[in-house]
């Protein structure tokens, strides 16, 4: 059964980091024409859509999976894994569910709402722009991380390498910290590469 759950984790691993690297490449390039089209909002909505939903999936698919080391191991054996571990990848999880409903309940339709009363993006609106690439930037840094996370993982059941997994309660201040850093940087860099990409077209 953990085997189960954990594949498909990874199956809400790879939709989820899939959507948010998709979502954010489309919606830098539909602003190449400072407008969105139709076609274009139905098919981030639907993107942004699969993203919850395997978020979703891989959120239930780790507390099961947990449930079930918690019930078939020992207390001992259960150290090895790392309970830091698994708080990590909540941490990480809820972050990203979080910002992938707000750009979806907030960001969009804000967004939409300001070119359906303006006829198109206007340069008023660019601190929005940039804020919802920075979300979506920091949910694809969170997904890259959670990847990270899974191969240690693997590596940990495929190999039986103790405490190869196990972080101390010092390097998951350093993980979520690390997150927050590349997040920020990675916004930035996409953010200038929209205005790059703005200008030339």
């Amino acid at each position: 059964m953990q085997i189960l759950f954990s594949t498909l984790e990874l199956v809400g691993i790879s939709l989820g980091a899939g959507s948010a690297m998709v979502f954010d490449t489309f919606f830098i390039m539909s602003l190449r024409n400072h407008t969105i089209k139709a076609s274009e909002s139905i098919s981030l909505y639907r993107i942004n859509l699969m993203a919850i939903i395997a978020t979703t999936t891989a959120i239930i698919a780790l507390n099961i999976r947990q449930a079930l080391i918690l019930e078939n191991l020992s207390e001992s054996n259960y150290q090895n894994l790392g309970d830091e571990n698994y708080v990590v990848k909540m941490f990480l999880y809820s972050i990203i569910f979080i910002i992938t409903l707000t750009i979806r309940k907030y960001h969009l339709k804000t967004l939409l709402r300001h070119q359906h009363s303006h006829a198109h993006l206007s340069h008023s609106f660019k601190l929005h722009q940039d804020s919802l690439i920075s979300a979506v930037s920091f949910t694809t840094v969170g997904w890259i991380m959670i990847i990270f996370l899974m191969s240690l993982e693997q590596k940990y059941f495929i190999y039986e390498i103790e405490n190869v997994y196990s972080f101390t309660s010092s390097m998951t201040l350093l993980f979520i910290v690390s997150y927050i850093l590349i997040g920020y940087i990675f916004s930035k860099i996409n953010v200038y590469l929209k205005t790059r990409l703005l200008s030339t077209s």
